[in-house]
């Protein structure tokens, strides 16, 4: 990558980090709308890489997508916990994803029908956004606190820097080349230690939060390569090469938040057992 691509990647990157940081230590409202423009923003480009042949499915897909958002966020503005447990809804989010990336790797040629688009849309883009409310926490006087969500950006991107990083420098074996050829064990192992470092110094000297972070690190360190590779299958099957060029650097916010979207899911379960 050449000097001026890599210090404006670097800006796009400090700017978009600064965004979600302010944004969480503002006021839990500001954080949701950040949030919520992210998924919208999302949508725009799964829908545009999608491209629906009939315009009733790209507003049928808004509306099936936005429905796992609206169910696990209105507990959010109504300042009440989300019940946590082994319910039907809760397990049905999480396998309803499970099944959205299935039929990536496994049945991509149903793709072709709309009706298919706009389920998997909902799936794999509005559960995960949806599920990110319910880690919100509810303290005295109703007041909201996303500290969960914020800590998992930063093993997000403790994950993909080291990832990238290590790749770059050691990067020699890869890790799924009929899928991505950029990504390289080398990388995956540096990306595992180092967010394994970052989860155990949460876990010992930062706030109070759900569960057991050192856990949680593990599972940002296996499933958020599987978020990158999620991505790159979609755009290999679509033929693109970035979701956009909204983030200059990036790509478009597909590309810099598919970790994220891969993530919330299977920690969410992980909180759901804890």
């Amino acid at each position: 990558m050449k000097k001026k691509e890599l210090t404006l990647r670097a800006i796009v990157g400090i700017l978009y980090a600064g965004l979600i940081f302010v944004s969480n230590y503002t006021h839990s409202y500001v954080f949701a709308a950040v949030i919520l423009i992210f998924f919208l923003l999302c949508y725009y480009e799964l829908s545009k890489i999608l491209q629906f042949k009939k315009p009733i499915w790209t507003i049928g897909s808004l509306f099936l997508t936005g429905l796992p958002v609206f169910v696990f966020s209105k507990s959010f503005f109504l300042h009440q916990p989300w019940p946590l447990d082994l319910s039907i809804q809760n397990l049905s989010a999480v396998v309803g994803f499970i099944l959205s990336v299935v039929c990536l790797f496994k049945f991509s040629e149903e793709l072709d029908l709309d009706q298919a688009k706009a389920i998997f849309m909902a799936l794999y883009l509005g559960v995960p956004f949806g599920l990110a409310f319910s880690l919100v926490t509810v303290i005295d006087q109703g007041e909201l606190i996303s500290k969960e969500i914020f800590y998992l950006f930063v093993l997000l991107w403790t994950s993909d820097s080291f990832a990238y990083l290590f790749g770059n420098l050691w990067g020699k074996t890869p890790l799924a080349p009929s899928i991505s050829s950029a990504k390289t064990i080398e990388g995956f192992l540096g990306g595992m230690f180092f967010v394994w470092v970052a989860g155990f110094l949460i876990e010992k000297w930062g706030p109070t939060l759900k569960g057991n972070w050192i856990y949680v690190s593990l599972i940002v360190g296996f499933a958020a390569p599987l978020g990158d590779l999620c991505e790159s299958k979609l755009k290999r099957i679509f033929k693109i090469k970035d979701s956009s060029n909204l983030l200059p650097g990036h790509g478009g916010f597909l590309d810099r938040l598919d970790s994220f979207i891969f993530c919330i899911p299977f920690v969410f379960l992980y909180f759901l057992f804890a």
